[in-house]
């Protein structure tokens, strides 16, 4: 493959993750998402041929993070390879500082989304 031919088809994976993170983010807001925030190779601009969207989603204390993940991962619509960690609001506050990934999430992340209130 020539150079330009890989940068071209990086930028296509670009547009591709750009489209599917404007069609997810809203999903994730009807469910009552708290605060969304992008971690990985797309929000570091490290993007390959196999980039995915790595999201944590924080939502409401209502159910379980598990819980939300279930009924998440059943509804959402996207075209892309998309890992999303979903925690409550409480499990967030426990773990943020300790699991690495979301240290990692927090440190190097975009928030795309926060609630306000």
């Amino acid at each position: 493959m020539k150079i330009e031919e890989i940068k071209a088809n990086k930028e296509k994976r670009r547009k591709k993750l750009e489209r599917n993170l404007q069609m997810i983010v809203p999903q994730l807001k009807k469910f009552g998402a708290l605060k969304i925030i992008l971690f990985g190779s797309f929000a570091s601009g490290d993007i390959s041929l196999r980039s995915d969207l790595d999201l944590v989603a924080v939502m409401p204390a209502s159910k379980t993070g598990r819980d939300w993940l279930k009924e998440i991962y059943q509804e959402i619509k996207r075209d892309v390879s998309c890992d999303i960690l979903v925690f409550n609001a409480k499990e967030f506050e426990d773990l943020k500082d300790k699991r690495v990934i979301l240290r990692d999430a927090i440190k190097k992340g975009i928030v795309v989304y926060e609630k306000r209130g």
